[in-house]
């Protein structure tokens, strides 16, 4: 399976890309926190929310490292864009789920 990136550059580029999302996307995360988090307990959930964040980096890094060694390196992106379309309509239905019960 020939790879997307051919030159150091390029993964260079998609490796800002990725942080040019990153940094786009916390903001978000933050505002449907503010806005679905229960009175009271938004502190408690932004809390959550980076103990989830830096817990994932964590668990992330070593369990790509396991599918790496078990199947390639390849496989690391195939696995990463499942995980994150499990994790897509995960969270949508979740915040559909909080907007129904907080109107």
């Amino acid at each position: 399976m020939p790879s997307i990136v051919q030159e150091l550059w390029q993964l260079i580029v998609l490796r800002f890309c990725t942080g040019v999302f990153l940094g786009g996307m916390t903001p978000s995360i933050h505002v449907l926190i503010r806005r679905y988090a229960p009175n009271g307990m938004e502190s408690r959930t932004f809390s959550y929310s980076h103990c989830a964040l830096f817990l994932g980096g964590m668990v992330g890094s070593m369990g790509m490292g396991v599918v790496a060694s078990y199947f390639g390196l390849p496989m690391i992106f195939i696995f990463s864009a499942v995980l994150l379309l499990i994790n897509q309509t995960v969270a949508r239905k979740i915040v559909a789920d909080a907007a129904v019960l907080k109107e």
